[in-house]
């Protein structure tokens, strides 16, 4: 197979094409046709020696395509079946063929996502699920304050919030035009960030609906269910502070049984707007 590989830790000049063996799935993962892989801050940290690891390695961390084999004790993913995943530890995205968990590997089979949105999507997403998940630890009904709404993370931190379980989420936002996309994003209150700027926040809020609730809120058409394929092993709380969800076998969390979220979680909504740049500074 075909792949970018480093020798060397430098620019972009240490990335070279090389033929190297397709790699084998190990127990418990599968192998991937790469068919997109992520470009982003990660392989460039990974080329210049800052993200750990030591050449010759292929980088690349996010990768879209479809399953040619399947690994030892893999259920509930088929050969064929087109999927989005974080390629294994050691990387690996940028070659034809890669390797990575199932227990991370979502399908995206009856879904019409495209994989080119999926992958782009996967680290926001996955950023925004283990912030509030496994270190805020949000739990069902507490409100959620969410500074730059209209960033790249911001943009899909309030669909993985609502999913689980966020009673009332906050944004702030730098003008005051941008209240109504940021409320389009699923946040229920929309406020200024600049504290000098109390009137026009003031504003904000006394246009919005006086009872926002989780009903007005619905994820694009196109969002698929997180759903993926692991063991069958039992979820255990990562500290004695209750969750605000049990873990799945995949490590996505699902949200409470009690909570009036969407079925689906968005993995990320397109922009349309024209945002200037400063408000995407969080990607």
């Amino acid at each position: 197979m075909l792949a970018v590989t480093i020798a060397r830790f430098g620019g972009p000049d240490v990335l070279t094409v090389t033929d190297l063996p397709a790699p084998e799935p190990g127990p418990g993962q599968v192998s991937i046709n790469v068919t997109h892989a992520a470009v982003g801050l990660a392989g460039v940290l990974m080329h210049r020696g800052e993200f750990g690891g030591a050449p010759p390695l292929v980088p690349g961390l996010e990768v879209a395509g479809t399953v040619p084999a399947l690994g030892d004790g893999v259920t509930g993913l088929r050969i064929g079946e087109p999927v989005v995943t974080l390629s294994r530890p050691t990387a690996g995205g940028y070659a034809e063929v890669s390797t990575a968990d199932a227990a991370i590997t979502i399908s995206l089979d009856d879904t019409d996502l495209d994989p080119a949105l999926a992958v782009a999507a996967l680290p926001n997403a996955t950023t925004a699920v283990l912030a509030l998940a496994t270190v805020a630890h949000l739990q069902p009904g507490e409100r959620l304050l969410v500074h730059g709404a209209l960033g790249a993370l911001g943009t899909v931190i309030a669909h993985v919030g609502r999913h689980l379980g966020a009673g009332r989420i906050i944004g702030t936002v730098r003008r005051a035009e941008q209240a109504d996309t940021a409320r389009q994003r699923g946040y229920d209150e929309v406020v200024l960030a600049d504290e000098s700027s109390k009137a026009d926040a003031n504003s904000i809020r006394s246009t919005s609906s006086s009872t926002p609730s989780v009903a007005r809120y619905a994820p694009p058409a196109w969002a698929p269910s997180l759903r993926s394929a692991g063991s069958s092993a039992s979820a255990t709380p990562a500290r004695p502070r209750t969750p605000a969800s049990a873990a799945t076998t995949s490590g996505w969390p699902t949200p409470p049984s009690s909570a009036s979220t969407p079925a689906a979680c968005s993995l990320n909504t397109p922009r349309s707007d024209a945002t200037p740049p400063d408000e995407h500074s969080n990607s």
